[in-house]
């Protein structure tokens, strides 16, 4: 027809949503009978059914057809800092390079098939229609409730003959975790995996060739702001002291570079800023030349046109290239880009929200977005405080241990403070002579007593085993079975019923600090 496309997720807010279709610049919206009237479409655009498209003329609409490499193709939307995603423009031009390169390097035909599991609004779908749809092959889609489950993708391999995977490794290790427990049945006839947008765990590619004996493994690498990929390593064997798999060598027509502060290339083994140039490259994003600028550089001497990708990396002697993680606060979380900042700018738009930090648990398939919260004033005086508590109203110290998140987190290499705001050093605890003599002799401080101990004494007690000043901190007043993974706990303690005046019994954790 002519038109780009800009892939939306109809899960997403309603608030995001016509976010992304009015900056977007979307004319028309296509998609599926059920959804329609849950979208709420904003007024001006067209909304059509792909299950009546067909017996629906409609001449209002019209597109000019591509005549052009350098027309555009299509608009994804990746995690913005400020809190509001970035559009990139990607022409037919650059996304056509890479698609002609992978079917070329990894002879995909015809006779291929591949399972789409990657959702439309991340670029690996891209691949998975038009990648696999310029060579003839057969695009094999799950419908929504299958995408989402490993044995359904397995039964859909096997009936279609699904040859080509292509998805970030969370997927492939739910596959094969499945596939794991299923002894003495057919895997299907995978013959290429393509594992992209995130870390690749040293295990994964040994437990895929245990159920596909002589399947072709490659590690892809990129930005969706250089279409898809720009670079790739082919895995064969890995050897018992490599710590992670190569990012690998630029594909064709593209460039990979790991340059210092100076824009020159850096040395072997020495990290850099990983930067993407060549035929692949985004226009930028759209609608927003500030953004677009600050990305996209001009290299000061070859003047070629670059992308700066917020990745370190390291060339290795054999020339491939080692990923070393974001140099920003920017995670992957399963393939999928999400700028911290922004979930953070999110959350501290609630009224209730004083200040928020998010941060990355867990490690490879098994990583989470956290966030902290501390709480506005306003919501701390209408909040159900424990009975005969008194808030502090010491002023220049902290004294609630949910507050003391904001500087536990912020602390250097981790998060650097925003210079708008006001930060409180906190005090180093005092102790008298005693009290250290005690701790570095890890004293034992268990009482055999007939009696309830008294609340200033068990206070005295928790002053010397944690090296805390008694004044500056409270006392434990969360009551829970438990503090889960979420919270930065530091002590946990059993308090028997009626051991301690004040106390109820139960399991407390503290975290003063």
């Amino acid at each position: 027809a002519g038109a780009a496309y800009v892939p939306i997720d109809p899960e997403l807010p309603q608030e995001r949503r016509e976010f992304l279709l009015t900056q977007g610049e979307v004319k028309v919206v296509l998609t599926q009978e059920p959804l329609l009237e849950q979208l709420a479409i904003p007024e001006g655009i067209e909304c059509l059914s792909v299950d009546t498209f067909e017996s629906r003329k409609n001449d209002s609409i019209s597109f000019v057809p591509v005549h052009h490499p350098e027309d555009l193709a299509y608009v994804i939307y990746t995690s913005g800092s400020t809190g509001l995603p970035k559009g990139v423009i990607i022409k037919h031009q650059a996304v056509v390079n890479t698609i002609l390169d992978i079917n070329q390097r990894f002879n995909v035909t015809a006779n291929d098939r591949i399972l789409a599991v990657s959702a439309l609004n991340f670029d690996l779908s891209v691949y998975d229609i038009f990648g696999i749809l310029a060579v003839g092959g057969t695009v094999v889609i799950p419908s929504a409730i299958e995408a989402k489950d490993p044995a359904r993708w397995y039964e859909l391999i096997v009936k279609h003959q699904v040859t080509l995977w292509n998805s970030v490794p969370a997927l492939m290790q739910m596959l094969v975790e499945y596939l794991s427990g299923q002894l003495n049945q057919s895997h299907g006839t995978l013959r290429l995996a393509l594992l992209s947008g995130d870390w690749i765990p040293l295990t994964l590619p040994e437990q895929i060739k245990d159920l596909w004996s002589d399947i072709q493994i490659v590690s892809l690498g990129g930005a969706t702001e250089a279409s898809i990929w720009s670079i790739y390593y082919p895995i064969e064997q890995i050897s018992p002291v490599t710590k992670s798999i190569p990012y690998g060598k630029s594909l064709a027509n593209q460039t990979v570079s790991v340059l210092n502060d100076l824009m020159q290339p850096a040395p072997v083994w020495v990290s850099g800023d990983l930067y993407i140039g060549g035929v692949g490259l985004a226009s930028g994003y759209l609608l927003d030349e500030k953004k677009t600028n600050a990305s996209f550089i001009t290299h000061p001497v070859t003047h070629e046109r670059l992308y700066k990708t917020g990745d370190l990396g390291r060339y290795l002697p054999d020339g491939n290239i080692e990923f070393l993680g974001r140099s920003d606060f920017q995670v992957k979380i399963n393939g999928y880009r999400v700028e911290l900042g922004e979930v953070e700018a999110a959350l501290s738009e609630h009224s209730t929200v004083k200040e928020a930090i998010v941060v990355v648990l867990g490690e490879s398939e098994h990583k989470r977005l956290v966030a902290y919260i501390v709480p506005s004033q306003s919501s701390v005086d209408k909040a159900k405080l424990p009975e005969g508590y008194q808030p502090s109203q010491t002023t220049g110290v902290i004294q609630d241990p949910v507050e003391k998140i904001e500087f536990k987190l912020k602390q250097p290499g981790l998060r650097s403070p925003s210079p708008t705001k006001e930060t409180i050093s906190l005090p180093l605890s005092e102790f008298d002579e005693a009290q250290k003599e005690a701790y570095l002799k890890r004293q034992s401080y268990r009482q055999f007593l007939m009696q309830p101990l008294p609340l200033e004494e068990f206070s005295q007690f928790l002053s010397c085993l944690l090296q805390m000043k008694l004044d500056d901190y409270p006392l434990p007043k969360y009551l829970y079975p438990s503090a889960g993974n979420l919270y930065p706990v530091q002590t946990y303690l059993l308090i028997k019923p009626e051991r301690v005046s004040g106390l109820s019994g139960g399991i407390y954790y503290y975290c003063p600090r």
